[in-house]
Formats: structure tokens, sequence, C-alpha cells
């Protein structure tokens, strides 16, 4: 039979995995089977595009929206 704390528990720790994309997760009685990955480039491109008047509420405005480019 199987506890509710170590049932809701697994369940998160589970669901969590499942969230972030972990293929292998760190289940209650099971050996830590993670890998390390290692970033080999990162790359960032965006269009700052300007707004016809700010847009905003309570003191924080907008006055330009970036948006990502290929």
């Amino acid at each position: 039979m199987v506890s509710r704390r170590n049932f809701i528990k697994t369940t998160a720790i589970a669901g969590a995995a499942a969230f972030t994309g972990i293929a292998s997760c760190s289940l209650p009685g099971r050996k830590n089977s993670f890998k390390n990955i290692t970033i080999q480039s990162v790359g960032l491109k965006f269009e700052k595009e300007p707004l016809i008047r700010p847009f905003g509420f309570k003191g924080g405005y907008m006055t330009e929206i970036w948006q990502t480019a290929n």
C-alpha cells in the first residue's frame, strides 16, 4: 500500500519531469541517471517595432515591441 504523502511526492516529481521534458527523473527508490548537457552555441535576433502610442497600465508603459526574427 502506498501512503498518501509518498504518492503525492512521486506524482509531483513525475509531473515536473514530464513538464520540463526530462526523460529520466529521480523517483523514490531509483538511482539518479541525469546526463550533462553542453550547449554548443546560442543565437538571438530581434527587431524593435515602435508603437504608435505608449501602451500600459499604472505607470508601466511600453513604447516598442521586440519581435523575434529568423
